[in-house]
């Protein structure tokens, strides 16, 4: 082990976090230290999540491990290690075979070189084609020699060809291009035509490469060489030019560029798609060795493309390259002609430009890289810091106890149950669909029933819950007891029903009722779900969490105390819920752990990044194939966001009315109605009933259902990383058959559970904590006790020992806090690499054979798109209904609080809640949309903002959850997660002195009022990182560093001017009409907690308290009415004028008509006044200035004054102002 080096900020002590050098850490193992704060622990305690091995030799530190939840973490058991060798050793020959398959599948050249030929010949070359080319300097000669021919989609073949052959179609009469574009075939070193790519001739929107292998999901594109890769290795291209060559060069690509390099420079060059020359290193080899024999040279020179030195991805690709060129013996040099910028590649250059080209080798090219950003230096602190994630994210997502039996069965056997030890905790980790249900859970459940216990099994979903209820119950076998596992709702509370009620089921959120009564065994099926539902849910467990946590402790330790058990039982079960479990049950309590390591057949998983709309497009194009067919080939799509599922069934039934009747969707919507609940509970019985083409289901199917009928043929998967990747792998195990799989995943997803994102649970907790302690200052608690004191009557007792114990006794850092914390770093690590985890998971645990690809923008995904915007209009509306139903607020809490509300009460509760957030606002859809729907953070940072600007109000709203938690802390534990405080946020923005930048003035990064907030956020830097997550150094610009704090507060900045050195900024967005009347509608709502000389909307905003008092002062506006002026005097001519535009069809311009003013005006003076109205309007840039307009010079004027003034109106402006009414 090296030295160890006292603690610093950037290598803190994981025991008690010291950053002052008073513990020490290693930096050849970083889950060892040496800590002065807990050196009197005795051997074994484990503090933090690191357990003591002893003290040192002088007693001043004690030395700490992270625990890995095994009593001797050095010792390795002789027969798991064999076992394990055994399994890897079966994979291996697995693997094998598949490859074997793959390779007896793979054409070889000559074959393909015969078809792709012919197929060549089949084709010509679109006009558009040939100028692209000859553009790009090719003589007909050239395009001749590279044989480029242009396809249409699906291209139609006069022949017939082997569908092994990559981009064929079923049925070998057509090609399976999706695009328009010509083909660019890929010759190797023998002249043999291996593959086609092609270019396409439109580049879709938001893609970049116009390149696609020609490839088809039954053939194998990859070529299978001596000495290469076991699974096959992707063709390269070898372009010969028309002479001798004068060497070997590398280029981008196996297309034109390429070709053009070999033709212009005199080089022999091999290309390859993507740069990848290293994922081919049999070819690769096999290539350079013939070619370097026949030209007798070892040098090769390298010719990047533009921008390539600033792209890190890219110089890591060269990096790898270059290192395999030369542990095979060769000299490498790169081109250099100055390609810093993208728009500057080989092909591109005139034949003068050549000329110039100097020649680097990899220490020159790493300086440029470097100065460009392409290359960064590596930390050794940033290593160590990365190998201590990766091993506490390995702890958090494995189950590292010494299993007591290990398995390695694709079933259970049948009499497993029969191996099972009468009392302690149970652990059973086996993949999905292995039997354990059938194997283990019933028989279980049976045997203890013949004994007289109770059992209760605790559910994530209410759909496993009653599929567990009917599964598990026994009414017809006589030679067993006969007895019906009841759900909650039907169990009774009395003694003497309890006694006739052996066995009960709930969810989390219902198990305060029942958790006092007497259980014998304890079922936690699925706990993976289940407890981080328990711990991070919003649902109705929310409004409970303290007692539901509290209850749910007293019952593990109770049941345990007494002889019982606790069953885990779950494919994905970890170190987090094991841990959970045993610090709640008693000491010395014992554990059995079963693990099967059997992870499935192999199956065939096309794995889609980029744009999802490719797999949208794959879906449409697999009904549209099949109704022309006429056959039926029925599909499962599970996505993990709703909308998305109801955003594809509505366009498929726009597209196929034949899948009317034949279409299921399972959501939180449709599991509301009976046919939804009778579908999930009998699915296999309606499934046959129904024969649906398509099923599509959320998360709200991601556990209690086993799809066992034979009737799908495939699975289409969406994952934007909204739930863990091994969720979205439950959510796709519903299937119970081995079908293929098509999955869109997202690269990453920024949407955290918490403000803190570190991968380290240790950080979250010492944030969560310090953010606590932060806001809840003397001046703060003390106000919290004096609210409880009046609600309380003076019983103070047990809410000041909940207070005074928190901290001082350290009640709040107990198991289920330890809980939380490791769920979402967990979670943490999993979001910026969704896609990618996703993946891996895939392959090691579900034993999915992956095809990557990237997906394409398209029609269908753009119309999905479309869809899903008019859904979330719909949603707003709703809203607006809603908030407008005359419901009361109780009531509406009352819905929210209920678990059996449908989503339509609660989304009309969801407006009444908000309109009693927004006292004196009109929520139109239009409102709602804009500020909620479609910028979900808009609403919070206006809030910010207000409190910043009323910090006494923030600290009263921060003592009433201090105040409202205490008591729910009275009847359950400490539960610190769902306290939400504002005061550590709003202190922070003030000691910035942010507000100084709202002035009416403009600023530049010289500013002194910039100066000095950088300054000090500097000296503060650690607190903005944990309360905003943004990081300061003493490289940051002050102008990003602002204009990111600014969005904190729902503000902007915007670039003013610049006169070629400075540049000069000013914050915008402060007089936006919607954020002026959410800050009066706050000034209503929280009146009685403001001084009355501060009860302003803040000085920033001048429109609700100027614009309301005088500008509309004549009309008697309210804030409310000032805010949707338009509204009420403005939208009825508004919308007659509109419905008269709509009925005159396609004319914007309605015909003048002779208007009579009060005072008999002349038509002349009438049509003045419309033209100087109009130009007025056409010079409002907001809906304040449209307000004050109105107020000025339309009053007293009649309808059709303002019909005629509309139709002279710009379109643009005439849509601006129709928006304007709302």
């Amino acid at each position: 082990m090296s030295k160890p080096r006292p603690t610093t900020r950037g290598h803190e002590c994981g025991v008690c976090q010291d950053t002052k050098g008073r513990c020490r850490w290693f930096q050849s193992d970083a889950d060892v230290f040496l800590c002065m704060t807990f050196a009197d622990l005795r051997k074994g305690h484990i503090e933090n999540g690191y357990k003591c091995l002893k003290a040192t030799s002088g007693g001043l530190w004690a030395t700490f491990k992270l625990d890995d939840g095994r009593d001797d973490w050095k010792s390795i058991d002789e027969k798991s290690r064999s076992e394990r060798t055994a399994r890897l050793v079966d994979r291996a020959i697995e693997t094998a075979k598949l490859n074997a398959e793959r390779k007896q599948r793979s054409l070889s050249p000559v074959e393909r070189d015969k078809q792709y030929r012919a197929i060549l010949a089949e084709l010509e070359l679109h006009a558009d084609d040939l100028a692209d080319l000859e553009r790009r300097g090719f003589t007909p000669e050239e395009i001749e020699t590279c044989g480029f021919k242009s396809v249409k989609p699906f291209q139609r073949l006069q022949g017939r060809y082997s569908t092994q052959l990559p981009g064929i179609a079923k049925g070998g009469r057509s090609l399976t291009n999706k695009y328009t574009g010509y083909l660019c075939p890929t010759v190797d070193i023998d002249g043999f035509i291996v593959a086609l790519d092609l270019r396409l001739r439109t580049l879709p929107e938001g893609e970049k490469g116009r390149y696609r292998h020609l490839s088809s999901f039954d053939a194998v594109l990859h070529l299978f060489p001596e000495d290469g890769a076991l699974g096959g290795e992707l063709p390269l291209g070898v372009f010969r030019p028309p002479n001798q060559p004068l060497g070997i060069a590398l280029a981008e690509g196996t297309g034109p560029k390429a070709f053009l390099v070999s033709q212009r420079l005199g080089l022999l060059t091999i290309g390859a798609a993507g740069g990848l020359w290293a994922s081919s290193p049999g070819l690769f080899k096999q290539v350079l060795d013939q070619i370097s024999t026949e030209l007798g040279t070892k040098l090769i020179t390298i010719y990047l493309d533009g921008g390539d030195v600033r792209n890190r991805t890219v110089m890591q690709r060269w990096q790898r390259v270059y290192t395999l060129l030369i542990e095979q013996g060769y000299s490498v040099q790169f081109a250099w002609w100055g390609q810093v910028s993208k728009g500057n590649d080989i092909d591109e250059l005139e034949s003068a430009q050549l000329k110039s080209i100097t020649y680097l080798d990899w220490i020159g090219l790493e300086t440029i890289a470097l100065e460009e950003g392409g290359i960064e230096k590596e930390l050794s602190a940033l290593e160590a810091y990365q190998k201590q994630v990766l091993e506490i994210q390995r702890y958090l997502n494995t189950l590292s106890l010494p299993p007591d039996l290990e398995l390695n069965s694709e079933f259970l056997p049948n009499d497993l149950w029969e191996k099972l030890p009468a009392n302690g905790i149970i652990n059973v980790r086996s993949r999905k669909a292995s039997g354990k249900s059938k194997a283990l859970l019933k028989p279980l459940i049976a045997q203890k029933v013949a004994q007289g216990k109770r059992v209760l099994s605790v559910t994530p979903r209410i759909v496993l819950g009653l599929e567990q209820c009917e599964k598990f119950s026994n009414r017809t076998d006589r030679s067993k007891p006969i007895f019906e596992v009841r759900w909650i709702d039907v169990l009774g509370t009395t003694q003497e029903a309890q006694a006739n009620q052996p066995v009960g089921s709930c969810c989390w959120d219902s198990l305060w009722k029942i958790a006092d009564q007497h259980w014998d065994v304890i079922i936690l099926d699925e706990p993976r779900l289940g407890l981080k539902h328990l711990a991070t849910a919003n649902t109705a467990v929310k409004l409970r969490r303290p007692q539901i946590l509290k209850m749910f402790k007293d019952l593990v330790h109770r049941v345990l105390s007494n002889g019982g058990i606790v069953v885990l039982c779950d494919a994905d079960l970890t170190n987090v819920e094991v841990d959970y479990i045993r610090k709640l049950a008693p000491k010395n309590t014992p554990t059995f752990t079963i693990v099967n390591h059997h992870i499935g057949n192999s199956r065939k998983t096309e794995f889609y990044t980029g744009k999802r709309d490719g797999v949208e497009q794959l879906i449409y194009e697999h009904f549209e194939q099949m109704f022309h067919a006429g056959i039926e080939e029925p599909i499962i799509v599970a996505a993990d966001v709703q909308v998305d599922l109801q955003a594809i069934e509505n366009k498929l039934l726009q597209y196929f009315p034949q899948l009317a009747g034949r279409t299921v969707r399972i959501d939180s919507t449709t599991t509301e109605q009976e046919w939804g609940k009778t579908f999930v509970q009998h699915i296999n019985f309606e499934i046959e009933r129904i024969r649906p083409l398509l099923l599509l289901y959320s998360p709200s199917m991601e556990v209690g259902v086993s799809i066992e009928l034979n009737w799908f043929t495939h699975i289409y998967g969406f994952s934007a990383g909204v739930i863990e990747p091994c969720e979205f792998r439950q959510l796709l195990a519903r299937e119970r058959h081995n079908l293929p799989l098509t999955i869109w995943a997202a690269d990453r997803n920024d949407r955290y559970m918490s403000a803190c994102k570190s991968p380290l649970p240790r950080e979250i907790r010492r944030s969560l904590a310090q953010n606590i302690k932060e806001a809840g200052s003397k001046d703060i608690i003390d106000m919290a006790v004096e609210l409880a004191k009046q609600e309380a009557d003076g019983d103070m007792e047990v809410f000041m020992q909940v207070l005074n114990s928190m901290w001082e006794q350290g009640n709040w850092n107990n198991p289920h806090l330890e809980l939380w914390v490791n769920i979402q770093a967990r979670a943490n690590f999993a979001k910026p690499q969704c896609g990618v985890q996703l993946r891996q998971e895939l392959i090691e645990q579900e034993n999915c054979r992956i095809y990557d690809e990237v997906s394409d923008s398209s029609k269908f995904g753009s119309e999905i798109k479309n869809q899903k915007e008019s859904d979330r209009w719909k949603y707003a509306i709703a809203l607006s209904g809603g908030a407008n139903s005359g419901i009361g607020v109780e009531e509406a809490r009352d819905i929210k609080r209920n678990s059996s509300a449908t989503s339509d009460q609660r989304t009309q509760a969801e407006g009444v809640l908000l309109q009693n957030h927004l006292p004196g606002v009109k929520l139109t859809p239009k409102f709602i949309y804009d500020c909620k729907v479609n910028d979900a953070h808009w609403m919070s940072a206006q809030f910010l903002y207000w409190l910043v600007i009323h910090p006494e109000a923030a600290k009263a709203l921060d003592a009433r959850k201090w105040k409202s938690h205490l008591f729910k802390w009275q009847q359950g534990d400490v539960f610190l997660p769902d306290l939400h405080l504002k005061a550590a946020q709003v202190e922070l923005i003030r000691e910035l002195e942010v507000l100084s930048l709202l002035k009416d003035f403009e600023y530049s990064k010289h500013s002194e009022e910039v100066y000095s907030i950088l300054e000090r956020a500097k000296k503060h830097r650690w607190r903005i990182k944990r309360v905003f997550d943004l990081t300061v150094t003493e490289k940051t610009d002050p102008i990003s560093f602002i204009g990111k704090l600014l969005q904190k507060l729902g503000l902007e900045q915007a670039r003013v001017r610049g006169d070629g050195e400075t540049r000069w900024y000013r914050t915008t967005g402060l007089n936006e009409v919607n954020r002026c009347a959410v800050l009066q509608a706050w000034n209503q709502k929280y009146a009685n907690l403001v001084a009355p000389e501060e009860l302003t909307a803040g000085e920033s905003c001048s429109i609700t308290k100027e614009q309301v008092s005088e500008s509309c002062e004549e009309r008697k506006l309210t804030a409310e009415e000032n805010h949707f002026i338009t509204r009420q005097q403005v939208s009825e001519p508004i919308h007659k004028t509109e419905e008269a535009w709509n009925s005159n069809g396609d004319s914007l311009i309605e015909p003048t008509r002779e208007i009579k003013s009060e005072n008999d005006q002349s038509n002349t003076s009438i049509s003045a006044s419309i033209e100087e109205a109009a130009r007025g309007i056409e010079h409002c840039q907001t809906l304040q200035e449209f307000s004050t307009l109105w107020c000025n010079q339309f009053r007293g004027k009649c309808e059709e004054f303002f019909k005629q003034v509309f139709y002279q109106l710009s379109p643009k402006m005439q849509q601006r102002v129709i928006e304007w009414s709302g």
